[in-house]
């Protein structure tokens, strides 16, 4: 959204892409404006020279759209100089609630604090809804998931589901804590051991973990993996989660135990 009051023509400029290709041939362009597109997350890049900003989508569709989603207002004085704000446009909120367990806590502790934890992401949720996960972070890599997940869900979802502003938890995830023993299984030549290599190496590197999302937003253009689209444009944060998630899963197919 652009509004305008000064004498001299815009020019508004469209691009869809990486925003690493504003310090090359976009900036080159007499151009006032660029209207970037290709990213969920709203950003604004540069407020002058010209301005450059991705929108972001207008309403969070899917896990990994947190925070508020809206649109960008961008004004234009009689000289041309520009002042952006963002305005939240949303219905519902995507987020996430972290707890750090402890060793012996009961359930009906943990959802306490969780219970807590919600009502203060409710508070600062500007009256909208919301869509939750929640990351439990284990102490060490339990052999199973000390509760059962889904029975947390239901618990908060019966103690925050039914409103208008309804905070509804979609799902619970244990992330486990340090393997004992994983670099030592690591050092060996078998099958596990080029799982964990095949995991650490995405971690470490950004590059073949970027190729590693490319490759997977072309396969979920199929609509029929549209169910799994929610990999495509995490943060660093979740998708290194998803990477812990993936060895654990692996490990847990094998029939390890830890």
């Amino acid at each position: 959204m652009i509004a305008a009051a000064c004498s001299t023509p815009l020019s508004v400029g469209m691009f869809h892409g990486a925003a690493a290709v504003l310090d090359a041939a976009p900036v080159a362009y007499p151009v006032t404006y660029w209207a970037l597109g290709g990213r969920h997350q709203p950003e604004l890049l540069r407020r002058a020279g010209p301005v450059a900003l991705y929108p972001g989508t207008s309403q969070g569709a899917r896990p990994g759209d947190e925070g508020p989603r809206g649109a960008w207002v961008v004004d234009f004085d009689d000289q041309g100089n520009s002042s952006a704000r963002f305005e939240a446009l949303d219905a519902i909120r995507w987020t996430v609630a972290t707890v750090e367990m402890t060793d012996d806590e009961s359930e009906s502790a943990l959802v306490e604090r969780l219970a807590a934890q919600i009502r203060g992401m409710r508070a600062g949720a500007d009256g909208r809804a919301l869509l939750y996960r929640v990351e439990l972070n284990a102490p060490q890599a339990p052999s199973a998931q000390p509760f059962d997940t889904n029975a947390l869900a239901a618990q908060l979802n019966e103690q925050f589901g039914a409103r208008d502003d309804f905070a509804w938890c979609y799902r619970v995830v244990v992330e486990r804590g340090a393997w004992p023993g994983r670099e030592r299984r690591r050092q060996a030549s078998d099958m596990l051991a080029e799982i964990l290599h095949v995991r650490d190496d995405f971690a470490s590197d950004p590059e073949l973990r970027r190729r590693l999302w490319d490759e997977l937003a072309v396969l979920l253009e199929d609509d029929r993996l549209q169910p799994y689209s929610a990999t495509v444009g995490l943060t660093e944060g979740q998708l290194e989660a998803l990477l812990r998630e993936a060895e654990a899963e692996a490990l847990a197919a094998l029939g390890i135990q830890w």
